[in-house]
């Protein structure tokens, strides 16, 4: 009896509102701490960690068990069931429950205050944040605890503190590093969270103002993409993530972060991406060339980037920065690696900026300018590129000379390349109305600590006129290229390909008369047509394997020539034989083919470019069908000439006596034009020949040619297709021509069916 009094006092008197005073805590103990956290560390996402942390959710949950067990107390039954040796605990089950989630439910406030005190010291917090992200096995928990670190460090920036600062920049190094541990020689491209991060931290650390002493100042944070040390290679993604880091910089006036950035670049591509030595095998042959043009291409794009961002500075103005990041060096005598120390590598990185060919779009996607839009974006940043490249073209000359036999201003030799020399000639012009615009801004000189590159300075030092240095490198590289095109060799490829094409094309086009041709010969009685080859003059750049441009077509452009004028005269010579010329409408020309009364097995119907689909679909012309790709009329099929047609039988049916059907003979070439244009028989049937011969070494054709034209003959190939054609047509031949009438182009009216007669076979030869 004494028990169960104690009982009830314990539970009524300490349980029950011990579980009430605690209920009425948590809830306001809650809703504080997570205002609080989100208004220290401006993150919603360090409030959803506190509440997925287990303290909070077991506390939470004893404080849930805590109130049910208080109505399982006052309506617990009594035991109805005998359990042995268990009677005495069921029977107190309900107090052991409410004892027991009290205590629970005290413990768990203990451990929720030290949360809380976690929570609200950052140092502790640090702690805690990288525990967890160690311990995570599943990616979206670690991504939460690093967005979570991340806001930390935004917090840090925003709030001074340099301890958790030190501490954080080594959590941030060593996951970096780690990132990229055991990927050596490969793009690294890090999770999005990495590049979000940085960007965010950066815009918060150009945002406040820097401190004498800072873990943050410079660009320590943008340093953490640039792996010197574990030799992998930086992703376009990473290219990028710095760009828009720099901008951020320069958009505040930040100039430190880049001065700083450039530093850290200069000692990065010095010391830890040199130029690879080449090895060679006991064969001198060399073994590490892979490796050596992959280095190639990384210093190329490392080297890129940094002239897009000096162009990006002059850009914005910035000439003062621009003045410190030139000037940098940290070795004597000075070696400059982001910067040219040659004239050699200024001109060559000014040439190498051009249109991108297979993405137009490659530089407006790399490296994005401010206020710059429209079509013409991708042009204005080469601009601003090129012109960066002018002022490091004056710039050496502000440069000494330490090397025996080498100068600052030593020209490159120019290239042997038609198109590089083709580009050369314009990219020099451009480089010359640069500089020459440079020496007018003498503010801008001064700024860059150039101001004293005046006309009496070069005569003074001895030193050749920026203009007049590069008019000899202009002279140099034009006679280079006008030599080149004289002196350059047929490629022996392309004039196979010449004559491959011109067999090709002039065989097809007279195979397409096969049908329209006589069966028989015809000796005597005839009226001849001749038609010949062609000689044309092309420039000699077409046939030889170094080019200055693209020459389409220059190995089919001669035979497509031949081809049409074939195509053109064979038309032609049935305009001397229409013996009939009618104009009907379109619905009546097969009436009228049936009005001739011939037997059309005898005869050929030839269609001259009228469209007959029109004809059958439209207007439904009787007998008039089309099986597969051939039309015809009365089961006689109608033979469509269509391709370069003379202009008197053009869009017009002609019926014709297949005995009347021209023949075509094929002339042998004599013997002094075979000789004399070095001709090379194509095909023994057509005595069809051809020939590419460069006028450089034929002085003879070129005083013969020389009589028609002015032009430079030397550097012109005289491309020969040569063939005698022979169109014999019978004196007695006879066409009908049956002509669409067309309202807007025939005058007057169509002709009638009636006036149409029969032909009288007997009589007609």
């Amino acid at each position: 009896m004494n028990y169960q009094v104690n009982y009830i006092e314990i539970v009524s008197g300490a349980c029950i509102p011990l579980i009430i005073a605690l209920t009425a805590i948590a809830f306001p103990l809650l809703l504080q701490t997570v205002s609080r956290i989100d208004d220290k560390y401006s993150s919603t996402n360090l409030v959803k960690v506190f509440y997925k942390d287990k303290i909070c959710k077991s506390y939470l949950l004893s404080l849930v068990v805590s109130i049910i067990a208080i109505p399982i107390w006052f309506f617990a039954p009594p035991r109805i069931w005998d359990f042995g040796m268990f009677n005495k605990l069921i029977e107190n089950s309900s107090f052991i429950i409410i004892a027991l989630s009290t205590i629970f439910l005290v413990l768990n406030l203990f451990s929720l205050v030290y949360l809380i005190y976690k929570f609200y010291s950052p140092s502790k917090l640090l702690d805690y944040l990288i525990e967890k992200l160690e311990e995570s096995k599943n990616e979206n928990e670690k991504s939460t605890y690093f967005i979570s670190i991340s806001d930390l460090l935004y917090f840090s920036i925003q709030n001074p503190n340099e301890k958790i600062a030190r501490r954080l920049l080594e959590f941030f190094s060593h996951i970096f590093i780690s990132e990229r541990k055991n990927k050596e020689n490969k793009v690294i491209i890090y999770p999005p969270e990495y590049y979000d991060t940085i960007f965010e931290a950066n815009e918060q650390l150009c945002l406040r103002k820097k401190k004498t002493i800072s873990y943050y100042n410079d660009s320590t944070l943008v340093n953490l993409f640039i792996d010197s040390y574990q030799k992998t290679i930086l992703s376009e993604e990473t290219y990028k993530a710095l760009w828009i880091c720099l901008r951020q910089a320069l958009n505040y006036g930040r100039e430190d972060i880049i001065v700083a950035h450039w530093e850290n670049a200069h000692q990065h591509l010095s010391m830890f991406m040199p130029k690879i030595q080449i090895e060679w095998n006991e064969k001198f042959e060399i073994i590490n060339q892979d490796a050596i043009d992959r280095r190639e291409l990384e210093r190329e794009r490392f080297l890129e980037f940094h002239y897009a961002l000096g162009g990006l500075i002059m850009y914005l103005g910035k000439m003062s920065l621009l003045k410190r990041i030139m000037a940098h060096t940290n070795q004597t005598p000075p070696k400059y690696v982001l910067v040219p120390d040659t004239m050699i590598e200024v001109l060559n990185k000014y040439m190498s900026i051009e249109e991108p060919i297979h993405n137009p779009f490659l530089f407006e996607s790399r490296y994005s300018f401010p206020d710059i839009s429209g079509i013409n974006k991708g042009g204005i940043i080469r601009m601003w590129i090129r012109k960066y490249c002018a002022l490091l073209f004056l710039r050496q000359y502000t440069l000494h000379d330490y090397y025996y036999g080498k100068t600052a201003l030593d020209l490159p030799n120019v290239p042997n390349s038609l198109r590089e020399l083709n580009s050369w000639k314009d990219k020099l012009e451009s480089l010359k109305r640069f500089i020459e615009e440079l020496l007018e801004e003498k503010e801008l000189l001064n700024d860059v600590g150039l101001g004293y590159l005046t006309n009496n300075w070069f005569d003074e030092n001895e030193k050749q006129k920026p203009s007049e240095l590069i008019d000899t490198l202009i002279k140099n590289t034009k006679e280079k290229y006008e030599s080149t095109k004289q002196e350059q060799p047929v490629s022996k490829t392309k004039e196979a390909e010449f004559k491959e094409h011109t067999k090709e094309i002039v065989l097809k086009a007279i195979d397409t008369y096969s049908e329209i041709e006589n069966a028989e010969k015809i000796e005597s009685n005839f009226k001849p047509f001749h038609i010949n080859g062609v000689y044309q003059l092309m420039e000699k750049a077409g046939f030889a394997d170094d080019q200055d441009v693209s020459y389409l077509n220059s190995d089919t452009f001669v035979a497509e020539s031949v081809a049409s004028n074939f195509h053109f005269k064979i038309t032609s010579t049935f305009s001397f034989f229409i013996t009939k010329r009618y104009v009907l409408n379109r619905e009546d020309i097969f009436k009228a083919i049936d009005r001739l009364g011939v037997n059309l097995q005898e005869y050929c119907i030839i269609s001259f470019g009228v469209y007959l689909p029109f004809l059958i679909e439209n207007l439904k012309v009787p007998y008039l069908s089309k099986k597969g790709e051939s039309f015809y009329f009365r089961d006689n099929r109608i033979i469509s000439l269509d391709t370069y047609v003379n202009d008197t039988v053009r869009y017009s049916i002609v019926v014709v006596r297949k005995t009347d059907l021209p023949k075509l003979n094929f002339n042998k070439i004599t013997e002094e034009e075979f000789k004399k244009y070095s001709l090379e028989e194509l095909d023994e049937r057509t005595h069809l020949s051809a020939s590419i011969i460069d006028l450089n070494s034929r002085k003879d054709l070129r005083d013969e040619i020389s009589q028609k034209t002015d032009d430079d003959l030397t550097k012109n190939v005289l491309a020969c297709i040569s063939i005698g054609i022979e169109a014999r047509w019978k004196l007695s031949s006879k066409c009908y021509q049956f002509k669409p009438f067309d309202q807007f182009n025939n005058r007057g009216v169509p002709d009638k069916l009636e006036d149409i007669n029969p032909i009288n076979e007997k009589t007609s030869p």
